[in-house]
């Protein structure tokens, strides 16, 4: 038998596909022919084989191939085709803006095909499927007052005829024979005139009044008991002022106790007179900066001592001798950081 005789058909004798990729290479080079994923090519850069999606990637479309770190521009290097579409087909830029349109609601059986990102693959899904998840409007009918509606295709409605209002481009239009129509040109504007209906109440955004006065005093802002008039000579407390008239604390007059009570916020600048002897107790309601005064006067007897609470706290570290002469006043002022009363000026025997 012939060397060159078989059985069945001769075989039939091919080559793979090669590029050569001439220096310098650069980052990315044009494939010669589409390809569907990286495996199908054995690339070699410098005679060394690159490992498909680690050294290099192709784009979508599978014309460019990608380098992760681009050849030294001195290397040559090719690409060998070991076939096309080994994996199944790649979706190009037309595989489906190309095809025809359906021009019809899907069946209830029709697939679509989506990515399952908890299985990471492809999956299919009926059409029926999507419309239990999306929800289907079925139709949608015209109300009291309106036209319209249907159950397929562009549905609009519209205000029907003889309800009084016309919907135009740029406004609605209220006939002037429709209730309280006369005193409304359009819509958001109201026409000259005087309102006649019942006052708007509070809880509904009016005010419960026809007058300023009774609205202020309904809304709780009467003036004089809920706010204050204006007047431009008001002081306020977050601004430097300059007094042009002279300013002063309620002079007051504490009730004596032996162990003497000191309310700074109703007793400021005061005074005691002593008819025994007494513990001075530690002050209420003391502020961070303030300043409080008092004056200690003996009665018509005298001879009256005092000691004084440790928030007390004494220039020299030690607390006065109160004078002991009958009527004799001593005059103490202090500045509190808010825990403690520190003595700034102390007067005795003042006459």
């Amino acid at each position: 038998m012939s060397s060159s005789s078989y059985i069945g058909k001769s075989p039939q004798y091919g080559y793979f596909n090669k590029q050569i990729l001439s220096a310098p290479i650069g980052a990315s080079v044009t494939l010669d022919r589409t390809a569907a994923d990286t495996r199908q090519l054995v690339v070699v850069v410098g005679g060394v084989i690159q490992e498909p999606e680690t050294a290099y990637t192709i784009n979508g479309a599978g014309t460019t191939l990608t380098f992760t770190e681009t050849p030294n521009t001195s290397i040559t290097g090719w690409i060998i085709w070991l076939g096309q579409l080994t994996t199944g087909p790649r979706i190009q830029a037309d595989s489906i803006t190309a095809q025809t349109d359906l021009a019809a609601q899907p069946a209830a059986d029709d697939e679509f095909l989506l990515y399952d990102t908890t299985a990471g693959d492809l999956k299919k899904v009926d059409f029926s499927h999507l419309q239990a998840a999306m929800g289907d409007i079925t139709g949608v009918t015209a109300g009291n007052g309106l036209t319209g509606g249907g159950t397929s295709g562009a549905v609009s409605l519209a205000v029907g005829a003889g309800t009084g209002i016309t919907v135009n481009a740029g406004d609605i239009q209220v006939a002037t024979n429709y209730a309280g129509g006369a005193s409304i040109a359009t819509v958001g504007t109201v026409a000259t005139g005087t309102w006649a209906a019942t006052d708007v109440a509070v809880a509904h955004g009016g005010t419960g009044s026809s007058t300023a006065s009774a609205a202020r005093t309904a809304l709780g802002v009467a003036i004089g008991s809920d706010v204050q008039a204006f007047d431009a000579d008001n002081a306020v407390t977050d601004a430097a002022q300059e007094f042009t008239a002279q300013q002063n604390f309620n002079a007051t007059t504490l009730t004596f106790n032996a162990t003497q009570a000191w309310n700074l916020t109703t007793d400021q600048v005061t005074k005691v007179v002593l008819t025994a002897n007494v513990t001075f107790s530690a002050p209420t309601n003391m502020k961070d900066g303030g300043f409080y005064a008092i004056t200690v006067e003996q009665d018509g007897t005298g001879s009256r001592t005092g000691s004084w609470n440790t928030v007390f706290k004494w220039a020299g570290g030690t607390a006065p001798t109160l004078t002991t002469t009958a009527s004799a006043k001593d005059i103490f002022v202090f500045r509190s950081d808010g825990t403690n009363m520190y003595e700034v000026g102390r007067q005795l025997n003042v006459s």
